[in-house]
């Protein structure tokens, strides 16, 4: 789902829902597309729309509890599987997690069980990271663009 298609169904769903005199409300979405769908001469937000924006801060501890705990639930989840692997590449979005394959892996290997700790460690910790870019990103589009 490109920023572009993102877009075109954001102002077609903001249309109809406007024509029946209720508010659309625009919630959650990547801070890019949001800001593509803002900025974004072809589609004509900024011009044809009221706007408020809303971002909500918990704080860093909050944000890192949150992580630990869905990377936490992700990897139980992911334990129980009969047969794992882990490939040690991670691409930016967390929710990707890190690829699979059928492979068997001795469980009680105490090597392996520390290897997998670790990756559940950089799980989280690469997370993050991604919140704190997109918190700086917020924080541009408020500085920056005024919004």
């Amino acid at each position: 789902f490109t920023a572009e298609d993102f877009c075109l169904q954001v102002v077609f769903y903001i249309e109809k829902i406007l024509k029946t005199y209720r508010v659309p409300i625009i919630f959650r979405g990547s801070n890019s597309y949001i800001e593509k769908l803002v900025e974004h001469p072809m589609f004509m937000f900024k011009y044809k729309y009221e706007k408020y924006f809303f971002w909500i801060d918990g704080g860093k501890s909050v944000f890192n509890r949150r992580v630990d705990m869905r990377v936490d639930q992700w990897s139980t989840q992911w334990m129980r599987c009969d047969r794992f692997s882990f490939q040690m590449h991670f691409t930016p979005k967390e929710s990707d997690g890190p690829s699979m394959k059928e492979t068997n892996i001795d469980r009680e290997d105490e090597t392996k069980q520390m290897i997998i700790r670790a990756s559940i460690s950089s799980i989280k910790c690469n997370t993050r990271m991604l919140i704190c870019n997109q918190l700086d990103k917020i924080q541009r589009l408020i500085n920056k663009k005024m919004w």
